[in-house]
């Protein structure tokens, strides 16, 4: 019975089924996940990877990135936030769960990030642009936020 428990639990670990939240739900997780300032936007040319360095609430930096490889088939996995990297594959990269406490905080605060920084109207004229072509270094970060996460609600 033992020999058949740790098979079952080797069999969960391996295949990446045991995935539980970075952080107790508290007060202040968010304070943990929460983008002040985007400093740099990093592009990857492996299917769509954006990686940012970015400033979190308490001033220590934050590195995080959203997976844009590009996964060729059937079943492809979907797109899923990185901490700690701005490459999924880059040392000390951690997935976050789809739909975690982290993973909203980082949204949540993309998306405040945006309505702080830039005017309703600049927002929509970047959300129209298809290439990053003739766009200044200022429009970069809200122009791959906005590819990303979508309009925030006015």
């Amino acid at each position: 019975m033992k020999k058949l428990f740790l098979i079952i639990l080797l069999v969960f670990v391996v295949s990446g089924c045991i995935r539980g939240s970075l952080v107790t739900e508290n007060k202040e997780y968010k304070n943990d996940f929460y983008v002040k300032d985007i400093k740099e936007v990093y592009f990857f040319s492996d299917g769509g990877t954006t990686g940012f360095l970015s400033e979190k609430s308490n001033g220590e930096e934050l590195k995080f990135c959203f997976d844009g490889r590009m996964h060729v088939g059937p079943g492809n996995p979907p797109r899923h936030i990185f901490i700690n990297a701005t490459h999924p594959e880059y040392d000390g990269a951690q997935e976050l769960g789809l739909g975690s406490p982290e993973e909203e905080a980082i949204l949540e605060s993309l998306n405040n990030w945006l309505l702080k920084n830039y005017s309703k109207d600049e927002l929509i004229r970047l959300s129209k642009i298809n290439t990053v072509v003739g766009l200044t270094e200022d429009e970069i970060k809200p122009y791959r936020v906005l590819n990303l996460i979508g309009l925030p609600n006015f």
